[in-house]
């Protein structure tokens, strides 16, 4: 009776994880990692899941057809913002917001808060 029990929560448990790899994908990729200098940032949507994706994937025409921002935020394209401008913009300015609302929130002023040198 415990090995059916036992192999019926195994199947439950690939069941679910396959489901929400499939249906979710981000989460199979956590944390991203962004190539930086100084050093990589890794980022988690799941600690940012209070933030709706076309905040940050503002082109998106659907959560389901977000891009990677380096996409469109790049030197060659004349006009949009670098990525590092707009990743400085778009985190820095969240969590400046939060901590003056005196609410949780991530690293503000020290580069290496994000900055990870290998």
């Amino acid at each position: 009776m415990n090995q059916n029990k036992h192999t019926l929560l195994s199947i439950m448990l690939v069941t679910w994880v396959v489901l929400t790899v499939t249906f979710n994908p981000v989460l199979a990729f956590e944390p991203v990692e962004i190539e930086s200098l100084p050093g990589n940032v890794y980022f988690s949507h799941r600690s940012h899941s209070s933030v709706g994706c076309l905040e940050c994937h503002h082109e998106a025409s659907s959560v389901n057809r977000v891009v990677p921002c380096r996409q469109c935020h790049n030197k060659q394209i004349k006009g949009k913002m670098s990525s590092h401008q707009a990743f400085h913009k778009n985190c820095i300015d969240c969590h400046a917001v939060l901590k003056k609302q005196k609410k949780p929130t991530g690293p503000v002023k020290l580069c290496s808060d994000c900055h990870i040198k290998k």
